[in-house]
């Protein structure tokens, strides 16, 4: 085996699996409740100890023909982490629903198939490693530098590319990676390797349709397509979707709900990993609207005690009530702080105009921070500092936040404060 090869493969291959591993949270994240989020960790873990295990048990068997067999092993993990994303991209709703009459649904249906891209892994590594005549020592630091890259990538990339495509990507880079030792194991595994390269490449385009991805059919966004589908009302329309490292930011319209306060006015909802909900208000263009909802809710009742407050923290501003709480107070100037970037994306790009008080620019500034990294670095002073339901993602990852708020949901009248 040649050795400038076997680091490239080695750094090619620990990047794409440490930033498949990422991924695997991300998209865990919104499809599945949040007790299930991070098994994607618990997921590669095993699967990379199963590997591990497997060559202590056969090192005779895959040690025959080292550099065929490495070759193999990346053309399997490639192929196993596009393949373990279709399968669970389209069992995962109707699993989930089914988790509590049968849990081993969930372990063939997700669990299994995911764990197998890992299992691959852990042999290629497991196999490299285990080979003294080679400089374990540079490996390492070529593992270490391709795990490292990866978890760097995922930042870089999850936004402009999406995570349907960045899980093809991904693949890709393990496929090349394969690629590079198949110049060194034959003919018939080199022209193995370019197909799947070419496969995966072309894949890239429709990598929506390859990984129609669901969201968590029992949280907000998966209760409201299953209540809309039961009651005959159309369904909601999936009106702007981003991924970003935070969580997928998705804006849905319902067709039918309202806002009542007392104004009927149009509301979309907005949702982080397919829970986390808050409302974007139609703006009616008039002075005084929204009483119900800014003078009789929790909304107004630091406005009750500072009258006309001049300056005014808004803090996980989401989709503006708060802001819009404080203008209906007469603030003279509102601080807007949202660490989702897709979402300060959303208010103040295709729907500005909509909630209008982005449009606001002499009155309400939009940051784009951490609240409490915010109130740490600056030096202004506020008469008003308001969080409404903030909850960080971390926490409600765990599962342990499941209730939003106390928004009911009435189906003659839409929802109601």
């Amino acid at each position: 085996m040649k050795t400038k090869a076997i680091y490239f493969s080695v750094f090619t291959a620990c990047l794409s699996a440490l930033c498949y591993e990422m991924i695997h949270i991300r998209v865990f994240s919104y499809s599945l409740p949040p007790v299930l989020a991070y098994a994607g960790i618990s997921i590669a873990m095993t699967g990379i100890g199963i590997g591990t295990v497997l060559l202590f048990f056969r090192p005779a068997a895959l040690n025959r023909d080292l550099t065929r067999t490495i070759t193999a092993l990346l053309v399997l993990q490639s192929l196993t982490m596009v393949l373990a994303f279709v399968i669970f991209s389209r069992a995962s709703w109707q699993t989930i629903l089914d988790i509590q009459n049968n849990i081993i649904s969930l372990i063939f249906k997700i669990l299994l198939p995911c764990t197998l891209p890992y299992i691959f892994f852990g042999l290629f590594l497991g196999l490299i490693f285990s080979q003294e005549q080679l400089p374990i020592g540079r490996i390492y630091f070529f593992n270490l530098s391709g795990s490292g890259v990866g978890c760097i990538l995922i930042v870089l990339l999850l936004l402009p590319l999406g995570g349907e495509k960045l899980v093809v990507l991904t693949a890709l880079l393990a496929a090349i990676a394969g690629l590079t030792m198949s110049f060194h194991a034959g003919k018939a595994l080199m022209a193995l390797c370019l197909a799947l390269i070419l496969a995966e490449a072309s894949s890239f385009a429709f990598a929506e349709n390859l990984f129609p991805f669901s969201p968590d059919p029992i949280d907000a966004v998966g209760y409201g397509l299953r209540f809309a589908e039961k009651d005959g009302a159309p369904k909601p329309v999936k009106e702007f979707s981003e991924w970003n490292i935070v969580g997928k930011v998705e804006i849905w319209n319902s067709k039918v709900e309202r806002l009542k306060v007392p104004e009927t006015l149009d509301l979309r909802i907005l949702s982080v990993d397919s829970g986390a909900t808050t409302q974007l208000i139609e703006h009616p263009r008039k002075k005084e609207w929204g009483k119900a909802l800014f003078e009789e809710t929790a909304y107004g009742m630091a406005y009750a005690i500072r009258k006309k407050p001049e300056k005014v923290l808004v803090i996980g501003a989401g989709g503006g009530i708060d802001v819009d709480a404080a203008l209906h107070w007469n603030a003279g100037h509102v601080t807007a702080v949202e660490i989702n970037s897709s979402t300060v994306r959303a208010v103040q790009g295709p729907y500005a105009s909509f909630l209008h008080w982005p449009e606001l620019k002499n009155r309400v500034r939009v940051v784009h921070a951490d609240g409490r990294s915010f109130v740490k670095g600056t030096s202004e002073k506020f008469d008003v500092i308001q969080l409404s339901g903030v909850d960080t993602m971390t926490v409600y990852a765990t599962g342990s936040i499941n209730e939003a708020s106390g928004i009911k949901v009435s189906e003659n009248d839409g929802i109601k404060i």
